[in-house]
């Protein structure tokens, strides 16, 4: 259960990095900065939804495991949400040619 949610995380930080840079910002260097920030909260809204259900139905969550995973988000999800932003914003830029 661990696992899936951190490969929802990450899916969820492509989306959020792309969508990010596709409708906020406003030149290349801040699409890559959104991108990055928005999939840090992808990170941070994994690790609440997994101590809620922790503490909803105690002993159906690994902590070991959620600590592992969100370390390894820390690092994972800005390195994938600062490109899709890039090409979020590459993609609204064609927009308007």
């Amino acid at each position: 259960m661990e696992t899936i949610g951190a490969i929802v995380a990450c899916i969820a930080a492509l989306v959020a990095g792309f969508e990010a840079g596709r409708r906020w910002a406003f030149d290349p260097g801040w699409s890559v900065f959104l991108g990055a920030a928005v999939a840090e909260a992808c990170t941070a809204i994994y690790f609440i939804v997994m101590l809620a259900l922790d503490v909803a139905q105690p002993g159906t969550i690994n902590a070991h495991i959620v600590g592992q995973q969100v370390v390894i988000l820390v690092v994972a999800t800005p390195i994938l949400g600062a490109p899709a932003g890039w090409f979020g914003f590459r993609r609204s830029i064609r927009r308007f040619f």
